[in-house]
């Protein structure tokens, strides 16, 4: 094993001196975590919450200066260390908080968790010195810092352990129906939607007639674009980023499409990349349910999957239960701990990292099966602390090898778990990312 492949555990709680810190909570699902996390590290947090607008426009609106004039009364009585946000959320268009936070000498930290891309507008106005990012996937670090966001650096996510590796409190939740044996193993486990919504809107955001011919007489849909975009991905582009993948497949295909504005043209590698994400998703799950070998399968998610898995073929029928969505906090927990294996399945707007399922799972005592990522071997060491499939029947094998053999299954999850507690809690993500920004502020922990 290479000595530097993996990080050198941590104590979680800091020692230094205690900052204070503002948070803008828009209600992400991270912003819980973060806040917590900074507090067990001995900081303070104000949060400030970032008003819910219609249409999504930040500036103009008078809820939104009464947030900036409420920033700065809190700056100037607290002197805050930073300001804390996730994926940019209460940064407007034009730059208006970005150009105040200059004036206030007040740094920000802007943790992503999805696509830069899609999110980051008008990097005139907002590429600031003063502005921080960091980014779960290594790929867009180079994409932001062209963007004038000279201070960026990769930051993965973690989980927490009070959610996640504490006490099963949900006693009365209902997980499955499948007649088993007592000593049987319990079933696979899918948790996500079909993605069939997301898609439907991005695609709205797009004209669903475009000519990609020089006559205007002939015009093709752009869900038949998408289609050949993502039979693309699926055979020579599988392992690339989306945006690599739709330059080398035809580098002028949004010029053709008359796609010539970045919002037009973000737009539709975003509907792209969504596409591209669901058939592999769905294409996947459906013949993981009609597989002779591995028994039932459970889905937590959107209708979606419903119109994909139940169809005249009773098999099918027989083998899959369908549930609802499950709830982050109050179910997941107890739903990955008593699978008998989580598949795991990563979207294509993380071309290298791991999603939040790789920590969560672990930290919950569960047992997980994820698809081949290369920065797996950075946080894990593979086959001890981590199962991965490189396909259907890699994954098919892998289940029945380790539903035939607990005990080795038992020492995958026990040695996952030490693995995550110890490297890989927000605890650790926070602590990295305030000794990274202090090196670029000029204040220490």
């Amino acid at each position: 094993m290479n000595q530097h492949q993996y990080r050198k555990p941590a104590p979680a709680i800091a020692t230094g001196k205690p900052r204070c810190f503002l948070v803008i909570d828009a209600g992400y699902f991270l912003i819980r975590e973060i806040v917590h996390a900074l507090q067990e590290l001995g900081h303070q947090v104000v949060i400030l919450r970032l008003p819910k607008l219609s249409g999504g426009a930040l500036q103009g609106s008078q809820d939104y200066a009464e947030f900036l004039k409420d920033l700065v009364e809190v700056t100037r009585r607290l002197r805050p260390d930073a300001l804390l946000t996730v994926n940019h959320l209460g940064f407007d268009r034009e730059g208006i908080l970005t150009h105040l936070l200059e004036r206030m000498r007040l740094p920000a930290l802007v943790w992503y968790v999805d696509s830069p891309r899609y999110i980051f507008q008008n990097p005139k106005g907002n590429g600031s010195p003063w502005v921080a990012t960091f980014t779960w996937d290594r790929a867009y670090v180079p994409w932001l810092i062209q963007r004038g966001l000279e201070h960026t650096s990769y930051l993965p996510l973690g989980t927490d352990p009070h959610l996640f590796a504490g006490p099963l409190t949900n006693s009365s939740l209902t997980l499955w129906h499948f007649p088993h044996q007592e000593n049987e193993m319990a079933p696979l486990v899918f948790v996500g939607d079909s993605m069939e919504a997301g898609v439907g809107k991005a695609l709205s955001k797009l004209p669903v007639a475009v000519s990609c011919d020089s006559s205007p007489e002939e015009s093709t849909s752009l869900a038949d674009v998408c289609e050949g975009f993502v039979d693309y991905t699926l055979e020579d582009g599988r392992d690339l980023p989306v945006w690599e993948a739709l330059n080398r497949q035809d580098p002028g295909m949004a010029d053709k499409l008359g796609f010539d504005t970045p919002e037009l043209r973000l737009n539709f590698e975003s509907l792209l990349a969504l596409s591209a994400t669901r058939r592999r998703r769905t294409m996947f799950i459906r013949d993981l349910a009609l597989h002779p070998e591995t028994g039932p399968l459970v889905v937590y998610g959107d209708p979606g999957w419903k119109n994909i898995l139940v169809d005249d073929q009773a098999e099918l029928k027989s083998n899959v239960q369908i549930n609802p969505s499950a709830d982050y906090y109050l179910e997941l927990p107890q739903i990955y701990h008593a699978a008998g294996a989580v598949v795991n399945l990563t979207s294509l707007q993380m071309p290298t990292s791991l999603n939040q399922r790789c920590y969560d799972v672990p930290a919950a005592g569960g047992f997980l099966l994820t698809d081949q990522r290369d920065t797996l071997a950075e946080q894990f060491e593979p086959d001890i602390e981590m199962v991965a499939f490189v396909a259907l029947a890699d994954m098919v094998e892998k289940w029945n090898f380790y539903r035939r053999h607990p005990a080795q299954r038992a020492q995958i999850i026990e040695n996952g778990r030490k693995r995550v507690l110890a490297q890989h809690t927000y605890c650790h993500r926070l602590r990295e990312m305030l000794e990274k920004a202090s090196s670029w502020f000029a204040w220490r922990l």
